[in-house]
C-alpha cells in the first residue's frame, strides 16, 4: 500500500510486491503472512526498490525523518510489527499547526 500510494499506482498491490520480492530473493518465499500482510524487509533494500519501483530508501534518525517530511518527502518506519508512513500535510493544514500525517 505504501508503494502504491507513494507512486500513485493502484496496480502495485501486496500480491505484486510479494511476487517482486520472490523474484528478487528466489531462495526465500515467505514474504506474505496470511492475516498480517507483506514482510517489510524489501522496503529497506535500495537495490530491490530501484529495480522494481524506481525509488530509493535510506535509514535516518527520527528527527531526520521528520525534517525530510517537512521538506516534502515521505518517511516509512516500523513500530512493533507495523509499517507506518509519515507524509507531508497540504499547505492549508500547515497554517493550523499540523506538520505531518501518520498512516
Amino acid at each position: 500500500m505504501l508503494l502504491s500510494g507513494l507512486l500513485d499506482n493502484p496496480m502495485i498491490t501486496p500480491d505484486v510486491v510479494v511476487k517482486s520480492l520472490e523474484a528478487y530473493y528466489p531462495s526465500y518465499t515467505s514474504y506474505y503472512r496470511p492475516g498480517s500482510g507483506t514482510v517489510y524487509g524489501g522496503l529497506l533494500n535500495n537495490n530491490f526498490l530501484q529495480k522494481y519501483y524506481n525509488v530509493k530508501s535510506r535509514s535516518v534518525t527520527t528527527e531526520q525523518g521528520i525534517q525530510e517530511v517537512e521538506n516534502g518527502k515521505v518517511a516509512i518506519g516500523r513500530v512493533e510489527g507495523h509499517i507506518i508512513a509519515i507524509v507531508p500535510v497540504p499547505e492549508k493544514y500547515q497554517g493550523q499547526g499540523y506538520r505531518f500525517y501518520i498512516m
